[in-house]
């Protein structure tokens, strides 16, 4: 008996939805003949109006343009022009006319209100309101269309009909009632509104409001196989077992591969050996504060830091090999020092290396080293070996050191390529030493140390180095640029005032004892001992006095040049002397571009020319110590004692 009932209940259903879709089709209909009835309404009220209101005169021409043009409607407004009185006539027939659309978009307002509104009474028991709401706009937007097409026309059938063949041909479609009302395929027939989000991009509730029809009309086991076949139809196989295992297997294995899910996704962060050696350094940390922050972390769960051992092993592949250390020096050898340099850094820039790893030829590594020296540190009781030296004391360090600058390539057409910068080159933690000495800094000293230096220069071989079977050389190249100097034009701070004071003294000592002059002293009566004989013996020992005071030979040499040529009586040859004047000037600034050049040596160098010319005599004819006293006193006493 159920089942009978429920086939009776359809079949009235169905019998409804039929008579209901009869009477929509009826409704559209009347609806067409409504809004023709009303146009027909419209043009006739508008002609009497029209003929009312015109003159006896105008309605004579009319008839007359009639008689003319039969079967064709004639405009006042647009055909006959009449004067001033035709132009307010016109203003006023627009005022009006404007009025009289709105009240006749207002009177299809209310037709298609009360139209829609008796549909809706008659299937709400469909629930259909979205559909009814879409056939209201449409008969909307239908009725708006015909009024402005009506105006256009100026309310003339004939115009009306033969301008809109084409749009009144068209079809207006109303989706279906029925349950396969959400299914249909029918192209909307406009493409105006709001653009459809895909799936993917929409909220939940969106997604959850597509979807609810399919939940509606299938069942738990053929959306999962729809599922199924959907991802295996992409290409997302293993999707689609995992799918089907999860949802045909045991009721536990769900559960398994959500644990398994949130424990990788919940897995805690660690770092690596490296890092955390990084961070050890960075902080300036030791073996007790690391592991106090260690186990600090461990109490909240958290396992990031790996423990002390490993940070002394990663420690020690950051020591380079053959590393000598005494009592009073600790040293490694240049070759070891620069080839564990190139190798550690070769680690770190492995991705940038790989990338141009196919122009990888002529590589070279720019390293600067030097040395320094420091005292007055504190004196402990201790005694040092047999053999003791008394420039060895615990109160003062020497230190050589290299910091890497810059590794690059050259390219196949001779364009630098650089793979590799230093940015920080004053910073200590690129700064790696060589060799560590308990000694006060002397000259001696320093000599020695950077003949012995310059020697294992001359001795460093390439670096292999292998990227993915590929055996690239890397040739190391040393500058000499970290000296203790002052390279200042003004000396103010009293740190360098010293600096500058113990080098003038030690080049003062080194001439009396090695060539027996006297620089740069004061006499007691007038004066200083800078003479003739002074600047004779230092400009014919050039090497020796480069050697001494750290001014280039080759300058030395040209100045002798310069200062014998204009102290002879002879004529000389104007043209090659500024030549060789402005060479010797252009040598001079790019040696020394630190400090300005003297007054009276830009006079010799750039203005000797024009002094002579003017002149018409030698310079020679004046005494040839005053030349001297002119150079030495410019040279030795403003640019020595700052080498």
């Amino acid at each position: 008996m159920d089942c009978d009932n429920d086939k009776a209940v359809e079949k009235q259903t169905s019998n409804e939805k039929l008579l209901l879709q009869q009477q929509m089709l009826q409704m559209e209909h009347h609806l067409k003949e409504m809004q023709q009835q009303q146009l027909q309404q419209q043009q006739e009220m508008h002609g009497q109006r029209r003929r009312q209101r015109q003159p006896q005169k105008l309605q004579l021409q009319q008839q007359q343009l009639i008689q003319e043009h039969p079967g064709r409607q004639v405009l006042v407004d647009e055909e006959i022009q009449v004067g001033g009185y035709q132009r307010n006539n016109r203003g006023r027939h627009r005022a009006r006319e404007h009025v009289r659309r709105q009240r006749i978009q207002q009177r299809h307002m209310r037709n298609v209100t009360n139209f829609i509104s008796m549909i809706a009474n008659k299937t709400t028991r469909f629930k259909k309101k979205k559909i009814l709401e879409t056939v209201r706009k449409k008969i909307m937007k239908f009725s708006y269309k015909l009024s402005e097409k009506w105006a256009t026309s100026n309310r003339t059938k004939e115009r009306f009909l033969k301008s809109n063949v084409q749009w009144l041909g068209q079809e207006i479609k109303f989706q279906e009632l029925g349950n396969n009302a959400q299914n249909s395929k029918d192209k909307p027939t406009s493409l105006r509104g709001r653009k459809k989000v895909s799936f993917t991009a929409s909220s939940n509730k969106t997604k959850r409001r597509r979807v609810q029809n399919l939940i509606d009309t299938s069942t738990k086991e053929e959306i999962i196989h729809a599922a199924q076949i959907s991802l295996h139809v992409t290409g997302q196989r293993d999707a689609a077992a995992i799918l089907k295992q999860v949802t045909t297997t045991t009721l536990k294995r769900p559960t398994r591969i959500k644990k398994v899910f949130h424990r990788e996704s919940c897995k805690k962060p660690t770092i690596s050996k490296e890092e955390a050696l990084a961070t050890f350094l960075d902080g300036n940390m030791n073996k007790k504060s690391y592991t106090a922050v260690q186990k600090r972390l461990k109490m909240v769960g958290l396992k990031i830091f790996p423990p002390y051992p490993f940070i002394t092993e990663e420690k020690k592949n950051g020591y380079p090999d053959n590393v000598t250390i005494t009592e009073v020096s600790a040293e490694v050898q240049l070759q070891s020092l620069v080839e564990h340099t190139v190798k550690r850094l070769c680690v770190v820039q492995h991705d940038v290396l790989m990338q141009s790893r196919d122009i990888l030829t002529n590589v070279e590594f720019i390293f600067k080293w030097g040395c320094d020296g420091s005292s007055g540190y504190s004196l402990y009781k201790q005694k040092f070996s047999n053999n003791f030296d008394e420039n060895q004391q615990d109160s003062a360090i020497f230190v050589i050191s290299l910091v890497p600058i810059q590794l690059y390539c050259l390219s196949k057409k001779g364009e630098k390529i650089i793979l590799w910068q230093n940015l920080t080159p004053s910073s200590t933690r690129y700064c790696r030493p060589i060799k560590l000495l308990m000694k006060s800094e002397t000259v001696e000293l320093i000599k020695t140390e950077i003949s012995n230096i310059n020697n294992q220069i001359a001795k460093l071989t390439s670096i292999q180095i292998l990227l993915n079977d590929k055996i690239v050389s890397i040739k190391p190249k040393l500058i000499l640029t970290m000296v203790d100097e002052v390279k200042k034009l003004q000396i103010r701070s009293l740190d360098d005032k010293a600096k500058v004071q113990c080098r003038k003294e030690t080049v003062q000592k080194s001439v009396r004892s090695e060539m027996g002059l006297l620089v740069d002293m004061i006499k007691s009566s007038y004066g200083t001992t800078n003479d003739g004989n002074t600047a004779r013996c230092f400009f014919h020992n050039p090497s020796l006095s480069a050697s001494i005071t750290g001014v280039d030979e080759h300058l030395i040499k040209r100045f002798l040049v310069l200062l014998e040529a204009i102290s002879y009586g002879y004529e000389i040859n104007v043209d090659a002397f500024n030549d060789y004047a402005l060479e010797t000037w252009n040598k001079y600034v790019q040696l020394y571009l630190w400090y300005f050049m003297p007054v009276k040596v830009h006079k010799l160098l750039v203005h000797a020319t024009n002094i002579y010319q003017k002149m018409r005599r030698n310079v020679g004819i004046r005494k040839l110590e005053g030349i001297e006293n002119i150079i030495v006193g410019d040279i030795l006493e403003k640019l020595q004692w700052r080498m």
